[in-house]
């Protein structure tokens, strides 16, 4: 196992203009095939022997190995990452991990005390007007909304954990950046490979309605999940034509067929165009086109009806779902959009989203819906309305410094589509929202 590097960061300035060209030689990633697999048969276990005491008991081991492996903080990292996909399962035995996954979430919080209290003086400011800027765009809606109560229990929830993720989330070292990538990576392949197994072993908890879902809740959490691991997984290797970069991609081209999901395989479509952009240094007024067509033809692509492709296409990928038959996502995004302009300043209170469909689940299943607003943006709207929505979804993105990382062509516009197709942001302890701090956090490190 590696040697757990200090976490103590340095009061310097947070950017790595030199990060790419100073770890070129050492950014290799020394695979620990050992502790994947170790770890992937302790979560195996986890999942099969489902009581509160084998989850603490595992839980602790994992733990445990990844602060041996990377540090006490990374390992924070990996196991609240691991609680939020064990608590997505639908599994009956595991519904003690949605509970349980506040353990790792106070740690989390904890160690971003711990990050606060370091970090320069203008950072801590910087973290408390965004903690001020979240708490009046998600606090006002609630003390204006019919239930106020539900609504200032997501001001406290998005507050405190929004504040945690984006602390820690934000790399100031580059053996920090190291240890983060590793962790991210090894975190991801341990997930994949026990979901494998179960691919392989149990069908009946690998997959759902003929999709391949892994021990996540379903299909589309696991593949939006495991496309911000690609991310990193293919960042890492910074060529295309690299043989690491190849087998990665083959690998979540054969997970995201299995599963089916395609606005991850859109949004991973844009990983491919941003690195094409990226690597071969295209005029900006060029990109900017290639990326504005990109997106508009990538985005039809998801209104299309591909049951004319039903001969050549898995059934799992030949879905009736378009602007036509107003079905499936685009059904809920219509209803939607008339509670969001019923109450378009400043939206309904926090929790307002999942009040309104699941009160209404009974019609939205008879129109072959199943779920929330399956759309991030639209989700905040009709919790914070318009203006508050844009604030904080695009503040985050800021404060990750995305915008201004170098990779911004290749993370930006894939994150960006997961969530739009997909409302997984609105929940802090979703499994995917706190992938998107952590990897946008590491993103972010690179700067231009």
């Amino acid at each position: 196992m590696t040697r757990a590097v200090s976490n103590r960061l340095p009061s310097s300035a947070w950017t790595y203009k030199r990060a790419e060209k100073a770890t070129a030689k050492s950014s290799e990633i020394q695979w620990d095939w050992r502790l994947i697999i170790v770890q992937a048969l302790l979560l195996i276990a986890i999942v099969e022997v489902q009581s509160i005491a084998t989850g603490l008991v595992i839980g602790f081991l994992l733990y445990r190995n990844w602060a041996k492996s990377w540090g006490k903080r990374e390992a924070v990292v990996g196991i609240f990452v691991l609680a939020c996909v064990l608590a997505s399962s639908r599994e009956g035995g595991l519904q003690y991990w949605k509970n349980l996954r506040l353990v790792p979430a106070a740690m989390v919080f904890l160690e971003a005390l711990k990050v606060f209290r370091e970090a320069p003086t203008e950072e801590r400011r910087t973290l408390l007007r965004w903690v001020g800027v979240i708490v009046f765009c998600t606090g006002l809606p609630a003390v204006l909304s019919s239930e106020p109560f539900a609504g200032l229990f997501e001001v406290v929830l998005l507050s405190s954990l929004w504040f945690a993720m984006l602390t820690i989330a934000r790399l100031r070292s580059r053996d920090v950046m190291k240890q983060r990538e590793r962790a991210i990576l090894h975190v991801g392949l341990t997930v994949v490979l026990a979901s494998l197994f179960y691919f392989l072993m149990n069908s009946s908890v690998g997959f759902l309605a003929g999709r391949f879902r892994g021990i996540f809740g379903n299909p589309n959490e696991f593949s939006h999940w495991f496309l911000m691991v690609f991310i990193v997984g293919f960042v890492h290797n910074r060529r295309l034509t690299d043989r690491k970069a190849i087998l990665f991609a083959v690998l979540t081209a054969f997970l995201f067929g299995l599963s089916g999901t395609r606005g991850a395989a859109v949004a991973s479509a844009f990983v491919f165009l941003g690195f094409v952009l990226v690597q071969y240094k295209w005029p900006s007024g060029l990109r900017t086109m290639v990326a504005l067509g990109s997106t508009i033809l990538l985005v039809g692509l998801q209104t299309l009806d591909v049951s004319s492709f039903e001969a050549y296409l898995p059934e799992r990928l030949v879905r009736a779902e378009n602007l036509e038959e107003g079905g499936g996502r685009f059904l809920a995004w219509r209803y939607a959009l008339e509670e969001i302009e019923k109450e378009p300043l400043f939206g309904h209170g926090g929790g307002y989203e999942q009040r309104y469909f699941a009160s209404r689940y009974k019609f939205f299943a008879a129109q072959n819906h199943q779920g929330m607003s399956h759309n991030s943006w639209l989700a905040f709207a009709m919790d914070y309305g318009v203006v508050g929505s844009l604030a904080l979804i695009l503040g985050l993105l800021g404060r990750l410094r995305l915008f201004q990382s170098r990779y911004r062509w290749i993370v930006v516009p894939a994150m960006v589509f997961s969530f739009t197709f997909e409302g997984w942001l609105v929940a802090p302890m979703s499994a995917s929202s706190p992938m998107l701090f952590f990897v946008g956090g590491w993103i972010g490190a690179f700067q231009r």
